[in-house]
């Protein structure tokens, strides 16, 4: 009886310890794990990086075709949001809400590569921004950094004013910045280089007819007048105009 026992409490033994050294089924391996998505202009994909913790490290975003001003300037903030937050609920960016929207799809996407659920992965505490009240004294105070603000801010900067300017958004420039089509302009010295024959007249009658003659005749008439003014004060404040013919 106390063979048969002690050969029992053996096998036992054996059991025990082989069931101890089976390695863990649901341990994690960290890695780099890519995940695409439709964006505003195309297809946004990132590149997560995730530690054996479950930790997300570094998000690079490796392929996309949205605006840089403006598209391009929300990924690099949202990357950046996603591995302080260590989630992809992050906010999306003003003025690029489909691209944000389509940057966390696709880091929600290789979450899921990775075997991991997005869900499970809760924003962390962030420290709060500290809020200061600031009493600026200047002449002029502007509301919109787009291309007419900016303008705006810069010809009372040159008559020797205090400007601020004050924008919501993340970026300048506004729809300025996604503008791609040319400008329009008669006489100006890019026409005159290249031989091209142009007129104020010609300006305002072309103008005229694509408004289906619906615009106001006066306020064409000085648009027309002053175009090639336009484009001399872009040169001197060193504005890159391309050529879009």
């Amino acid at each position: 009886m106390k063979r048969f026992l002690t050969a029992l409490l053996t096998v036992l033994m054996v059991i025990s310890l082989g069931a101890c050294s089976q390695p863990k089924t649901d341990a994690f391996k960290g890695g780099t794990f890519t995940g695409t998505a439709k964006g505003f202009a195309g297809d946004i994909t990132v590149d997560v990086t995730i530690d054996d913790n479950k930790t997300i490290t570094d998000v690079k975003v490796v392929e996309h075709t949205e605006t840089e001003d403006i598209g391009g300037k929300a990924l690099e903030t949202l990357a950046k949001d996603v591995v302080a937050l260590n989630s992809s609920q992050v906010d999306t960016v003003t003025t690029a809400t489909v691209t944000s929207l389509a940057f966390i799809e696709a880091v929600n996407a290789a979450i899921t590569a990775a075997g991991l659920n997005p869900e499970d992965f809760v924003p962390g505490e962030v420290g709060a921004v500290e809020k200061t009240d600031e009493t600026l004294d200047v002449d002029i105070v502007i509301i919109g950094a787009g291309g007419a603000g900016m303008a705006a801010g810069i010809t009372a900067a040159q008559e020797g004013k205090s400007v601020i300017i004050v924008e919501k958004a993340p970026m300048v420039g506004g729809n300025t910045s996604r503008a791609t089509g040319g400008m329009n302009a008669a006489g100006s010295h890019y026409q005159e280089e290249a031989g091209i024959e142009d007129s104020v007249e010609l300006f305002v009658e072309d103008t005229i007819k694509g408004g289906h003659g619906l615009n106001n005749p006066d306020l064409v008439q000085v648009m027309a007048e002053n175009s090639a003014d336009a484009i001399v004060w872009l040169d001197s404040i060193g504005a890159e105009l391309s050529n879009v013919g």
